[in-house]
């Protein structure tokens, strides 16, 4: 009987996953167990003193591999506090927490979040999270110059419904504003007139600065990219990434979209 209880204890021991949802101020957690069912939960600070109380809840349940959704954002400290610590942590993304919530038929909170994590790591989902900076630089940067192509766009847009407004056939003369020289041209243009006129025409002048701006900071940004991407090429294949991921040490940047090294996982050679 005592041997059964033994056997049964270090199953428990030996299949349990802790899932963890981050936020930039707590940190909420659920140790889940072999049948799915909840061992234990708890929310503590996103900092240091909080990571080291998770750590040893993992060690009191005999948590072998932490699923953090936000392995790359927020959770990023706690994931590299559990992976020194020599336990394993997978990157769970956001919509197979919320495909597991679903299937639980429960509500949005952050113990059910947690609970849902948990049970996805269990089943081995999400990706394998290895602390690597230089992928992250490069995530960071790519998502930087993401969000400046898309306030170029909305200020795009914006402007040339203006200048549809006041200047129709300049506009059609003009086409899709993408060029340097059309936003030179625009930042310099005048409309005289009532005073909506020239407001307008004030207002076309400023958002073609601010695209002309938003060209030079997105051209900085991909240069430093560029910059970045052969020496995380040559890591990628000094790890044993496909050879098709990498060509003359040159990775695409599209993939760096994709969170820490789960992209290394996804061209691992077989």
């Amino acid at each position: 009987m005592n041997g059964c209880r033994f056997h049964r204890k270090e199953l428990v021991m030996r299949l349990a996953a802790m899932g963890v949802d981050t936020h930039l101020g707590t940190v909420t957690a659920a140790v889940v167990g072999p049948l799915s069912e909840e061992l234990d939960s708890v929310t503590v600070p996103n900092t240091s003193a909080g990571w080291d109380k998770l750590v040893g809840v993992c060690h009191r349940h005999g948590v072998g591999v932490v699923g953090v959704e936000g392995a790359s954002g927020y959770g990023r400290g706690l994931a590299q506090r559990v992976v020194s610590s020599g336990l394993r942590v997978r990157e769970i993304p956001t919509r197979l927490t919320s495909r597991v919530r679903r299937l639980d038929g429960a509500g949005k909170s952050d113990p059910v979040d947690a609970r849902a994590i948990g049970r996805a790591t269990a089943r081995g989902e999400g990706s394998e999270w290895v602390d690597a900076p230089d992928l992250e630089t490069i995530r960071v940067l790519v998502h930087r110059r993401d969000a400046l192509v898309k306030e170029r766009t909305r200020s795009i847009n914006e402007l040339r419904a203006l200048l549809t407004e006041i200047d129709p056939a300049r506009a059609a003369e003009m086409g899709r504003l993408r060029s340097r020289r059309q936003f030179c041209e625009l930042a310099q243009v005048e409309y005289h007139g009532d005073n909506h006129r020239e407001t307008v025409g004030m207002l076309i002048g400023d958002l073609a600065e601010e695209c002309l701006r938003r060209c030079d900071q997105i051209r900085h940004y991909k240069k430093r990219i560029e910059e970045a991407i052969p020496p995380v090429g040559e890591e990628l294949m000094g790890r044993g990434a496909c050879p098709g991921v990498c060509v003359s040490g040159v990775v695409p940047v599209h993939v760096f979209r994709r969170r820490g090294v789960a992209l290394e996982s996804r061209w691992r050679a077989g």
